[in-house]
């Protein structure tokens, strides 16, 4: 976990963004959720970004939740379209429209492909391979950049 700090991991010097695999992004969620709950708690000045950050987490949840075989694909997909929803207003609301992306809007299609598995009976995400609504990312950016 403390190579997500190095050098590497930080993109090299007066890097601005963090490099990190899947696995390293999900523990470095798990501490930033804790900090959020425990330290900066509600403050005034950032409601509107602490209300973006925990619908973000209602995302990351409920993708966490179909991964381990709690929510069947039916109920995960219903739940991240309205999640991604809410985020993306949050979003909007903290840091207007212009810092939208269009991975923002790629969840819109991961549930759209869970409710499709769904209704044709696929088996559960845990045995299901999840690297398949990962590769609906990736192709769905390379759609993107292509037009």
């Amino acid at each position: 976990m403390w190579h997500l700090f190095d050098i590497h991991h930080l993109g090299g010097e007066g890097a601005e963004k963090l490099k990190a695999q899947a696995s390293e992004l999900l523990t470095m969620y798990a501490l930033l959720r804790h900090f959020f709950e425990t330290v900066v708690g509600d403050v005034d000045s950032l409601r509107a970004e602490r209300a973006s950050f925990d619908a973000c987490c209602v995302v990351v949840d409920t993708l966490m939740l179909a991964k381990r075989g709690v929510l069947d694909l039916g109920s995960a997909a219903r739940t991240l379209r309205r999640a991604n929803a809410d985020h993306i207003r949050k979003h909007t609301a903290a840091y207007s429209d212009e810092r939208l992306k269009p991975k923002h809007l790629w969840l819109f299609s991961v549930a759209d492909a869970m409710a499709r598995d769904s209704a044709r009976g696929a088996e559960p995400i845990l045995r299901y391979p999840t690297l398949r609504y990962f590769i609906l990312f990736y192709s769905h950016s390379i759609r993107t950049i292509a037009l």
